[in-house]
């Protein structure tokens, strides 16, 4: 799996104008991405030859090409008489194989790839950019055999998160191939969240978050704000005292007829002290062949790494709820658990995510393929996962009481498997951490090249974790960004399920708790770093030792690097 900060400290628009997933300065592993757009030069690594091509042998066109052994006669010239004109025979049939970009930009060149485009007559090809019933021609700078190059003009008008398609056509009709079918959405590159219009199924209809600060809203003037608005048609949902925040949060539906984004603007204009936003939906960021103890360097026999088996941090889990009768978790006791789903009455529902999270961390059946990362800490898990109807989801006041529940059992870590958009009154709760002693990390995202940085990793209180493999490739639905930290195993890890079950899965989600294994690892050997040192002083300590995945240093793809345990 796998959502928010006040504008000035928005980690995940900072890196949004190198999000777009077509930009060159990304790296994707050892060869470069056949799909992304770049200027056509070449750099020839040392010691590499250039091979000449042999001029090709005459070819007998009453013949074809059957002077080369093994090959058919070519039907459009067998049986033909070399000196007759070619007016009225039919060019080679033009193929358009893909458009190499991942994404549309204003002004960017685009490089159309297939073959037959060169023996086309002058004239013959068009090129436009469909939008729902709507095309718009687009001009041919130029064209190969096995290329054309045109270019979306400056004047062009893309709204991100619609589909469009780029329509090549030959006399009227469209070329054959993959490339007319694509879809493409405009890049995330200087895409503001005021720009980004939600749609209906990534937050709850009809329902609206008002966050109140307590030190600027007593109750009395709370319950005068609940009374004024249920007397226009709202209703009061739920009330929540966020006491360890220092908030009280008002779940509303707004009145019918009305809606949200409309509800929204009158509110903040209303009461500018308090924050209010969207109640988002956030999505969950998936003997056995066990990997990521070794590509970590981790031991996992008794006694391997004292100082991990024995670190007794409090972790705080976001998550859905747990199983705690699966077999991995047989002896344990010091797990502890509390609902929050929307809608619900407050009890925990065990769910496949959540029990694969803890067991990560509490895992005591090694045999089973299940060895817990911090076998000793309690764990305090927050279940914030609707699993009533349709696909689960977990709503952002779900996530602020459960957030609140945590920080008052006095945890040090906070592990938020879940992604989701930006949200104002997310991003408030995640502020009044930053200077508290809880460090967070949360998954990157699987939302693949073309997203934005999802929350609540883009926040700046947050580490993002981003997954690999077993041979350090980064997890193919991960999300690049300036707000990846580091690097850990996720992909296709053995993992427990509810109902005492496994499987293999893959996600962001499942790298996060092996950052957090090593962070509670520093700050057993280093308890200093708990204190005074914030997000900056744990992230110090983590990239000491890291092996450097991508581009040297820190990049949007790897972050910081893979982490190790080799001093364990």
């Amino acid at each position: 799996m796998s959502v928010f900060s006040s504008d000035s400290l928005l980690k995940g628009l900072i890196v949004s104008a190198v999000l777009c997933c077509a930009v060159p300065a990304i790296s994707w592993g050892a060869s470069s991405d056949p799909g992304t757009a770049g200027p056509a030069t070449s750099t020839l690594p040392q010691g590499a030859v250039i091979l000449k091509s042999l001029p090709a042998k005459p070819v007998d066109p009453a013949r074809g090409n059957s002077n080369i052994p093994g090959t058919a006669p070519d039907p459009s010239t067998s049986g033909t008489n070399p000196n007759r004109p070619s007016h009225g025979r039919k060019p080679p049939r033009s193929v358009f194989y893909r458009l190499n970009a991942l994404c549309l930009t204003e002004g960017a060149r685009l490089r159309l790839t297939g073959k037959g485009f060169s023996q086309a007559r002058e004239g013959q090809f068009s090129l436009s950019l469909k939008d729902g019933l709507k095309e718009r021609m687009l001009p041919l700078l130029s064209r190969t055999e096995t290329e054309i190059v045109t270019e979306l003009p400056r004047g062009f008008s893309l709204d991100y998160g619609k589909k469009y398609q780029l329509l090549l056509k030959a006399g009227g009709l469209l070329v054959a191939g993959e490339g007319n079918r694509a879809r493409f959405e405009k890049c995330a590159v200087n895409v503001t969240p005021e720009q980004i219009k939600p749609s209906p199924d990534l937050y709850v209809a009809g329902e609206v978050l008002i966050l109140l600060p307590k030190i600027l809203f007593n109750q009395l003037a709370i319950d005068q704000m609940k009374t004024d608005l249920v007397q226009e048609g709202y209703q009061v949902l739920k009330e929540s005292n966020l006491a360890s925040l220092g908030f009280v949060l008002l779940q509303m539906r707004i009145p019918s007829g009305t809606q949200e984004e409309a509800i929204l603007q009158a509110l903040k204009g209303r009461y500018p002290n308090a924050t209010i936003d969207y109640n988002h939906r956030n999505q969950l960021s998936g003997s056995p062949r066990i990997y990521a103890d070794k590509l970590i360097n981790r031991a996992t026999m008794t006694g391997g790494c004292p100082v991990l088996q024995n670190a007794d941090l409090a972790v705080g889990v976001i998550d859905g709820g747990v199983d705690l009768k699966h077999q991995a978790l047989q002896g344990q006791r010091d797990i502890r658990t509390a609902g929050f789903a929307h809608g619900g009455a407050g009890l925990p529902k065990p769910s496949d995510h959540g029990t694969a999270i803890t067991v990560l961390f509490k895992g005591n059946n090694a045999a089973g393929g299940y060895s817990g990362l911090l076998p000793k800490a309690p764990i305090f898990v927050a279940d914030i996962l609707t699993q009533k109807t349709g696909k689960p989801f977990a709503a952002t006041s779900s996530f602020v009481e459960g957030l609140n529940w945590l920080v008052g059992r006095k945890v040090k870590m906070i592990n938020m498997s879940l992604e989701g958009p930006r949200n104002l009154v997310m991003n408030q709760a995640l502020d009044k951490m930053i200077d508290r002693d809880i460090y967070l990390f949360a998954a990157a995202g699987n939302g693949g090249k073309q997203a934005l940085p999802p929350f609540p990793a883009a926040h700046p209180a947050v580490m993002g974790v981003t997954a690999v493999d077993r041979d350090m490739n980064i997890y193919r639905k991960s999300t690049p960004g300036g707000h990846v930290d580091f690097s850990a195993p996720g992909v296709m890890l053995w993992l427990a399920k509810a109902g005492g079950k496994g499987s293999y899965r893959s996600g962001t989600s499942f790298a996060v708790p092996y950052v957090i294994a090593k962070s509670a690892y520093l700050i057993k050997k280093t308890p200093a770093l708990m204190t005074g040192q914030g997000r900056v002083g744990i992230t110090a300590a983590l990239s000491e030792e890291v092996i450097d995945l991508g581009e040297a240093g820190r990049d949007p793809v790897f972050g910081q690097g893979l982490i190790q345990f080799s001093s364990c």
